[in-house]
């Protein structure tokens, strides 16, 4: 479209009617207006491009006019061009930086600062979710619910600093414990949720449970030094237990039930489940 206006414009100015070369510069104008104000405005070389090209028509045919005035008026929208693709880049640094803003408060406002793992807003988000999933497709999901044991000792005996440490490196591995699709969030404190989606059968979810309590289980070193610590996991399983936060207060119920048996260890969702309560 700039390459025919542009066009237009070469044509109009080799002529003498007044009126379609006045008619080429408003296409001119408004197309550079147009391209600096649109959705493309935040890729700053489309709008420079686009005005580039009608403004160095227009202007080149009004210097090579014969007519002084008209000399004039291409020097001045040189000058329009130099303008335009200032704006044009100030205007895409501003678009782009709102963006980033806006994607940087959504993300923290999903995530956990100190460990980057989804929050507990954005895990019943996923709760729903995995419920509208069971309601239209019958698509079983499981929920963990995860306790340190011990964490406080380590943030006693060593400070809050390792402690964060020790929570970040626990966060990468319960992370790559799960299969694509699953999602571990930290709800607070030393507490975390898996959502386990889909889990078809008791079975795929107690591997899972044992396979994270082994994985958080090696110890880690921190500044120097070995911490060792276990964790304690509930399990409910949808729609055995219940459905969306009912299924999490029902993890959470048995994961009490499991550091009250002992570290280290996994039980079953609570006495209303058809599974018992035994690992």
């Amino acid at each position: 479209m700039a390459a025919v206006i542009a066009g237009m414009s070469l044509l109009a100015l080799s002529g003498a009617d007044a009126g379609v070369q006045l008619l080429c510069l408003g296409l001119t104008m408004a197309t550079c207006a147009e391209q600096s104000s649109t959705r493309v405005a935040c890729r700053a070389w489309i709008p420079i491009s686009t005005g580039s090209i009608v403004l160095a028509a227009f202007a080149g045919g009004c210097l090579m006019h014969a007519d002084f005035s008209y000399q004039i008026v291409g020097g001045l929208l040189l000058l329009y061009g130099y303008s335009h693709i200032e704006a044009c880049r100030h205007g895409a640094q501003t678009i782009v930086a709102l963006h980033r803003a806006q994607r940087s408060l959504a993300y923290r406002a999903a995530h956990d600062d100190l460990t980057g793992l989804p929050n507990r807003a954005a895990f019943y988000e996923c709760l729903s979710e995995a419920s509208e999933h069971l309601t239209r497709h019958r698509q079983k999901y499981a929920v963990f619910a995860l306790d340190l044991d011990g964490f406080k000792d380590v943030n006693d005996a060593y400070g809050h600093a390792t402690g964060d440490e020790l929570l970040r490196q626990i966060a990468h591995r319960m992370r790559h414990a799960l299969r694509e699709g699953d999602v571990v969030a930290r709800l607070g404190g030393d507490e975390f949720a898996v959502l386990q989606m889909p889990a078809t059968e008791r079975e795929a979810a107690i591997r899972l449970a044992e396979r994270l309590i082994a994985d958080v289980g090696v110890p880690y070193c921190i500044e120097g030094r070995s911490i060792g610590i276990n964790v304690s996991v509930g399990i409910a399983l949808a729609p055995e237990c219940g459905d969306g936060e009912a299924l999490l207060r029902a993890a959470d119920a048995a994961s009490y039930e499991a550091k009250r048996a002992g570290k280290g260890l996994y039980r079953l969702a609570s006495p209303s489940c058809r599974w018992p309560l035994t690992a």
